[in-house]
């Protein structure tokens, strides 16, 4: 599968030339095909040494806490904090759960801050 994939600045509005034609020959090309066209704010990826903070300092106490398996606390939290990823496949809409893998370190910061406030409101202590 082809993927196209701009990271840049959009200048009044537009896309630089080169760019938007070739985001037209990319569209044209795939005419009446399914694709997936997605605009959004660039910040980076989280690292892996997020996703571990995450594992250790988030999930695994509040596993321990609760009494779930951290896999179980991972979905839980990402079902409870992250909103759904809403796509449509052969006609309908589907939603699933979306992983912290989906997120930028801006999204991540503040999912981070929700269980934060969450554990607060249910007397779950965080090392």
């Amino acid at each position: 599968m082809k993927k196209f994939l701009y990271i840049g600045e959009i200048t009044e509005g537009k896309l630089p030339d080169e760019i938007s034609r070739q985001v037209r020959d990319f569209i044209k090309s795939h005419s009446g095909e399914m694709i997936e066209l997605i605009i959004k704010h660039h910040s980076p990826s989280i690292t892996l040494k997020q996703k571990k903070l995450y594992w250790n300092y988030y999930c695994e106490p509040i596993a321990k806490f609760i009494g779930k398996s951290i896999k179980e606390i991972d979905l839980f939290l990402c079902k409870e904090f992250l909103p759904p990823r809403i796509y449509m496949f052969e006609g309908k809409m589907r939603n699933e759960v979306q992983d912290i893998d989906d997120l930028n370190t801006r999204e991540f910061s503040d999912f981070l801050m929700q269980i934060d406030s969450w554990c607060l409101e249910n007397n779950i202590s965080l090392p």
